[in-house]
């Protein structure tokens, strides 16, 4: 148990330090893309995935960082909800107003983003799904990888390439 606690503690020297790297990377983000805060109080995350979204697909994000109900429209004005994941699943709003359409990317940290599903919003699914207290909706990856989408998105630049900027393998499209 010794052994257990000294390495605790001997990682926890490395924390400010690893902070400090985040909250730099978070900066130059928000530099880049000056309409999207990237701060690490839960924003960080989705704010990639809109930005990557928007790069992948040809969208146009929503002039604020937080809009309800989508977050992007396709060239033709259609709505888009994006979502970024590393986990196995992701929380959608509850809100009657659905969106057009739906995109839902992993990373891995090995392998760089890959696309789970890109299509109309899976209304059939999404209305079987109870809310939450914080009036989300939670869709498992696994079950929108079994969804057969309408095609309404095409990738425009696609993730194989966007991957191998990170110096990683390809993922699957």
């Amino acid at each position: 148990m010794k052994h257990k606690l000294y390495a605790y503690r001997a990682d926890i020297q490395r924390v400010p330090k690893l902070i400090g790297q985040l909250y730099q990377a978070a900066r130059a983000l928000h530099e880049l893309f000056p309409e999207r805060p990237f701060t690490l109080d839960g924003h960080l995350v989705g704010n990639i995935g809109e930005v990557i979204a928007a790069y992948t697909y040809g969208l146009t994000l929503t002039d604020k960082a937080v809009n309800p109900g989508f977050d992007a429209r396709t060239a033709d004005g259609r709505t888009v909800e994006v979502k970024l994941t590393a986990g196995k699943s992701v929380s959608v709003s509850s809100d009657p107003k659905v969106p057009d359409c739906l995109v839902v990317l992993k990373y891995h940290e090995t392998e760089g983003f890959c696309e789970i599903y890109s299509g109309e919003f899976p209304v059939e699914l999404w209305d079987n799904k109870n809310e939450s207290k914080r009036r989300v909706k939670s869709l498992r990856l696994n079950e929108l990888a079994g969804l057969v989408p309408v095609r309404v998105l095409r990738q425009k630049n696609a993730l194989v390439h966007l991957n191998r900027l990170f110096g990683q393998r390809p993922t699957r499209v």
